[in-house]
């Protein structure tokens, strides 16, 4: 099952792609690549995100909810799983004392499902500037490869290639993220995926507090004597 957090920050287009991969006749799904780019996941100083015994790092906090992505899309076991973390940053201008930074801000690591499914993730941190918050620079987000198609995530939209003879191949939106026309941000700011996904986490965690209406059973209360 897809995570509260992760359900949340992808919404619409995940329950979208889900339909698609099983209505479309996409064939044996064979692929899927998912590439995240964002800034610096440390802090300004020390604690416990900086340490890899307490599951800080790009891997925990990102990593994962690509692997309860995988899992909801496809509903499939693991079979194995081979990873590389890395890390490249040991320490910052507000922690050069005798703690160094052990979380990793690199990971790719590939998962196999119990189909042949074949998946791969790239998680790297420190690759956009430190003022940018960017879940995906270079796009796709996501691709869903197939033998007879391919679904792309790209900003909250979902996008379907259909292979054909020719070679030119043209995507088909299937669905639009109607909030894109609501409001605009600066990839400077917070990504447009980001904070439509915290919108709908907010709204959901104020429907959880909404007071309900009780009232009294208008029927009495029958006694059954056996």
């Amino acid at each position: 099952m897809l995570s509260g957090i992760a359900k949340d920050f992808v919404g619409e287009v995940v329950e979208e792609a889900r339909r698609q991969i099983h209505n479309f006749p996409l064939s044996e799904i064979s692929l899927i690549n998912v590439r995240v780019q964002l800034g610096t996941v440390f802090p300004d100083k020390y604690d416990w995100m900086c340490d890899a015994a307490m599951v800080g790092g790009a891997l925990h906090l990102v990593g994962s909810h690509v692997i309860d992505l995988v899992s909801f899309l496809l509903k499939q076991t693991v079979l194995r799983v081979h990873g590389v973390v890395k890390s490249y940053t040991k320490s910052t201008p507000g922690m050069n004392g005798i703690k160094q930074i052990s979380a990793p801000g690199f990971c790719n690591f590939q998962i196999e499902l119990t189909n042949g499914t074949f998946t791969t993730t790239s998680i790297q941190s420190r690759t956009v500037p430190a003022e940018t918050f960017s879940q995906e620079v270079v796009r796709p987000l996501v691709v869903i490869c197939g033998s007879l198609g391919r679904l792309l995530v790209r900003e909250g939209d979902l996008f379907l290639f259909k292979s054909k003879e020719e070679t030119t191949q043209k995507e088909e939106a299937v669905y639009v993220d109607v909030q894109n026309l609501h409001f605009a941000t600066s990839e400077t700011l917070l990504p447009c995926l980001y904070i439509k996904g915290l919108c709908k986490m907010v709204g959901a965690l104020k429907e959880s507090f909404a007071s309900k209406e009780c009232n009294w059973i208008k029927e009495p209360v029958q006694y059954l004597h056996e």
